[in-house]
């Protein structure tokens, strides 16, 4: 146990021994990294950022950048050579593990290390990030930087060999000035090679860091042995000339712009950077002297001297026509006698953007243009406004420096591409003929108010189409419903002038044979009681007389419930004759809903018989087909016909239920009531129609009933989904 103990000790510090080597924690994986192995080491600082917030520190022949933790001291207080002993933590970085310093402790000072030569090959290497070399080549341009996160510094565009380098150098006071006096001298300086990252930690490029504009070493800075050689501008960087040495050309200037001059030689245009902004104006006929750059497309040239020789008349633009046979030179020739020349061309002007001028840093309108069947661009500083403004469709002259472009496609040889225009000014800009009204713009927004409106008038259309078809529905089905009420009302009065009239007519016999019957019933036994009297003492014939009168008397009682039970049933007929007729006639269920033409139906039979009517509803009341509707309203006026002629009830109620299938319907009165099994003939009729009419809609009906404690019938339909209407 004591020998696992020791071990687990010594291996936990181990694991937490501090690393003193800088090559040591740049070899860390990123994720080992990035948990804080802790760190001691001792180098010397090769440069510090202009903000103090980190510097490059080398040990041996590796460098690693070290940061200043958050909130702590700034490193502005060390300087190139001093020698430090840093302790910290390491940390991923963004590129390369670099390392967060919790102290660092001044330990003394030595000269900067010999700087190893920077080979071209290099210049996207991996390998190399934080390495102290020495670079030679040309100062191109230089850009002031203040602020940011890479504080106030001057970044310098370097040509070396065929590469151009970014090289960073603090701004102090008169380094911009001395940078500028340097302006296209060749120089060397030693530097730490920083390394252009993206987010997944790879390497897009390259940049130097250099203490101080005083590290740059002239070394071109010498005169021809011969003097200087001024050639013609399209002699320029021919074959044998040797394009680090100083040369002189001369031009008419026909351009000016910032510490940029376009000049016309005898055959051929270049663009000038001057070192300082020229005293110089269009017109001026001018010498340069100066060194060569080259482009993909012409020379420029580098002007260390301008001197104005004299002055003409500005230079008349050149006309550009763009045709077959311009497009045929470029394809076959590398003729480039248009690049940076003043040329005038006139172009119907297509469409108007923004883009932001990579060659002038500001943002630029862009005009697409079209000439013959050919589109080019034309490209304007964005603060200048022409006059009467720029509108697609308008014909334009554009006059301005023609740059040409290379394929980039076919890299063999020199082909040109196509050609874009740097317009000057508002001056450049000539609208030959306005913009027509009819822009595209317009005649969309017009076409679309037209489709717009076709489309309203086609829903209008529409909308009115269906509500014709709706319309003409519903004179169909009033024409239809009045031809059937026609129909109707003739089947009724027929019904009414026959059928009705012939029950009466039948009734109105019936009652006169009863009154025959009674009568005839009266004189015979008359006769009889005579027959009696006269009879005396004759036993036999008295007991034969008396049994006649009984037989007589009988015979009437038969005769009498015949004619009853005949009356009942023409009184039956009669009133289904005339709901018949009233159902033919326009009947309630045509105006109203069930509830209310059961109360219109049954409130005259309670007003009849001096009783109250009460009619309730439960549930949503909804419509049935006419069939249902019609066989509950009569069976309803059926119960209730009933209990007002027979029952004497003082309460007649009514109870309606609509459940989600279900409905039922009770009429319940609080009359005489009867007994059900001993129900008069005349009232079987009645009820049997009750049943009939409630089979046919697949319901029961239950009737109960007792002697001065009522009635009540009740009806129950399982399911009306059969019934709804549609």
């Amino acid at each position: 146990m004591p020998v696992l103990l020791a071990v687990l000790i010594s291996g936990t510090a181990f694991a937490r021994a501090p690393i003193t080597s800088i090559a040591a924690v740049r070899d860390l994986a990123p994720e080992m990294a990035e948990k804080g192995q802790p760190v001691r080491v001792e180098g010397q600082v090769l440069w510090v950022h202009p903000t103090g917030n980190g510097f490059f520190l080398r040990g041996g022949e590796v460098s690693i950048y070290v940061r200043q933790p958050r909130g702590g001291p700034a490193y502005s207080r060390f300087s190139p050579g001093e020698m430090v002993r840093v302790e910290g933590v390491s940390n991923k970085g963004f590129f390369s593990p670099s390392i967060y310093a919790d102290s660092v402790e001044l330990v003394g000072s030595e000269p900067l290390p010999e700087a190893r030569p920077f080979h071209d090959f290099e210049f996207f290497s991996a390998t190399i990030d934080c390495d102290w070399v020495w670079v030679a080549g040309r100062i191109v341009s230089m850009r002031v930087y203040s602020g940011g996160t890479g504080g106030e510094n001057i970044t310098l565009a370097v040509q070396h060999n065929n590469s151009m380098l970014d090289v960073q150098i603090p701004q102090t006071e008169g380094a911009e000035e001395k940078v500028a006096e340097l302006m296209f001298s060749r120089i060397r300086f030693n530097a730490v090679a920083g390394t252009q990252f993206n987010m997944n930690r790879q390497v897009v490029g390259r940049t130097f860091f250099v203490n101080s504009v005083d590290d740059f070493e002239v070394i071109d800075d010498y005169k021809p042995r011969k003097g200087l050689r001024v050639l013609p501008i399209h002699e320029l960087m021919r074959s044998g000339e040797n394009d680090r040495l100083p040369v002189g050309t001369h031009g008419l200037v026909s351009h000016v712009e910032g510490k940029h001059i376009y000049l016309r030689g005898e055959e051929a245009c270049i663009k000038v950077t001057a070192r300082a902004v020229p005293d110089v104006v269009v017109g001026d006929y001018v010498e340069l002297e100066g060194f060569v750059r080259p482009l993909p497309i012409s020379p420029e040239f580098l002007a260390r001297e301008v001197r104005v020789v004299g002055h003409r008349e500005p230079p008349l633009p050149v006309a550009m026509e763009v045709d077959e046979a311009l497009r045929h030179k470029w394809d076959y020739f590398p003729a480039t006698d248009l690049n940076q020349e003043l040329v005038e061309i006139e172009a119907l002007l297509v469409d108007v953007g923004e883009s932001f001028g990579l060659s002038t840093g500001e943002r630029e309108r862009t005009l697409l243009c079209r000439h013959n069947t050919y589109l080019f661009e034309a490209k304007l500083p964005a603060h200048v406004e022409i006059e009467g403004g720029l509108k697609p469709g308008a014909t334009l002259r554009l006059t301005g420096i023609c740059n040409l472009t290379r394929s980039e496609e076919r890299r063999w040889r020199l082909y040109i591409d196509w050609f874009w225009i740097q317009l000057r000014g508002a001056g450049d800009v000539e609208i030959l003929v306005p913009a027509p009204w009819w822009t595209a713009a317009r005649l969309l927004w017009v076409l679309g108010i037209g489709l717009g409106v076709l489309a309203l008038a086609l829903v209008w259309v529409g909308l009115l189409h269906r509500t014709v078809e709706k319309q003409t529905g519903i004179i169909g089905d009033k024409i239809e419903r009045e031809a059937i009420l026609d129909e109707r009302q003739r089947i009724a009065r027929e019904l009414h002038d026959n059928l009705e009239q012939g029950l009466a007519g039948m009734a109105i016999q019936l009652r006169g044979s009863q009154r025959l019957l009674e009568l005839n019933m009266k004189r015979r036994l008359e006769s009889i009681a005579c027959a009696l009297r006269l009879a005396g003492g004759n036993t036999e014939l008295k007991n034969h007389l008396e049994g006649a009168a009984t037989e007589v008397e009988q015979d009437a009682a038969k005769n009498r419930r015949a004619i009853e039970v005949v009356q009942g049933m023409l009184a039956h007929c009669s009133e289904e004759s005339r709901s018949s007729i009233l159902d033919l006639r326009g009947g309630l269920l045509e105006r109203m809903d069930l509830p209310a033409a059961l109360r219109a139906a049954l409130e005259p039979l309670a007003e009849e018989c001096g009783a109250r009517l009460v009619v309730s509803v439960e549930g949503e009341p909804r419509r049935l087909k006419k069939v249902a509707e019609r066989n509950l309203l009569l069976i309803a006026k059926e119960a209730a016909t009933n209990a007002a002629r027979h029952a004497k009830p003082s309460t007649l109620s009514v109870e309606l239920v609509f459940a989600d299938d279900v409905l039922s319907l009770r009429i319940v009165d609080d009359g005489q009531g009867f007994a059900v099994d001993h129900l008069p003939k005349a009232g079987r009729f009645g009820l049997q129609g009750m049943h009939e009419r409630i089979n046919q809609l697949n319901g029961s009906i239950q009737i109960k009933s007792a002697l001065d404690k009522g009635t009540a019938v009740g009806l129950n339909i399982p399911s009306t989904k059969e019934w709804e209407l549609d």
